[in-house]
């Protein structure tokens, strides 16, 4: 795997990481469709700490009574609202199956990207599920097409453990003791604006801050593994944004 091949596969993974929703296509028709008719539906995820897709679905969509037979998926995570022309923006469609999964911690991360689903999440008819990550069609742009099926198409173990395992002494810590960190990470390096933020969820790769409502990412620039170095760049964060929002 070549250095510009991985640069756009983290690309790819940032993508994912930066969207909350996408469409997932299944194969099984429904309705007057045959079985090999395929199904595009409005689906909303998280991405897990090495980058994986997570959903909640029911039992009762055609979408997943699709996957009982063909557990092969394609989901399109599209990156165009701000374009004028959205063929000159970034997409991605991620490939590979979907399997269910009852990881708590999961089911907790996703929540706290989606928490209106906390009003259905315990309906007997609902499950999670998880993405095996197999491949990436890749759009960065008019003309930037580009096949993505070798690689560390997500984080490996290595690289995502040791924060997940942290994940919510982070958290807490961070809501308890550093709101003012968390308000300039919003403010100064995504022009946010509201002063009650706070951390939703992270990864090896940034964190998710919410309002109320609204969520959004901040993104790191390199991969952190060790919680040690996910504090102490945290704490960099905050000088910076200090330092620039007194300009």
């Amino acid at each position: 795997m070549d250095k510009n091949s991985q640069n756009l596969i983290n690309q790819a993974r940032k993508l994912i990481r930066n969207q909350k929703k996408g469409v997932l296509s299944t194969t099984g028709g429904g309705g007057n469709f045959d079985e090999g008719h395929p199904l595009g539906s409005l689906v909303t995820y998280v991405s897990a700490w090495d980058g994986s897709p997570v959903f909640l679905f029911s039992s009762l969509s055609q979408h997943t009574k699709n996957l009982i037979n063909d557990d092969r998926v394609c989901l399109l995570v599209d990156g165009t609202d701000n374009f004028i022309n959205p063929q000159e923006g970034p997409r991605v469609s991620v490939l590979g199956t979907v399997v269910p999964t009852n990881d708590e911690a999961l089911r907790q991360r996703f929540l706290s990207i989606h928490p209106e689903a906390s009003l259905y999440v315990d309906f007997g008819d609902f499950e999670f599920f998880i993405m095996d990550v197999q491949g990436y069609h890749l759009v960065g742009g008019f003309a930037q097409a580009n096949w993505l099926t070798n690689g560390e198409l997500v984080l490996s173990k290595s690289n995502w453990t040791e924060i997940a395992n942290s994940e919510n002494s982070i958290i807490d810590h961070m809501n308890s003791d550093h709101r003012e960190a968390l308000y300039l990470y919003a403010k100064v390096f995504l022009g946010k604006k509201g002063n009650n933020w706070s951390m939703a969820c992270i990864d090896p790769e940034g964190v998710y801050l919410c309002n109320g409502k609204k969520i959004s990412r901040l993104d790191f620039d390199t991969i952190i593994s060790s919680v040690d170095d996910y504090r102490r760049h945290l704490v960099k964060l905050a000088r910076t944004a200090r330092s620039k929002n007194d300009i």
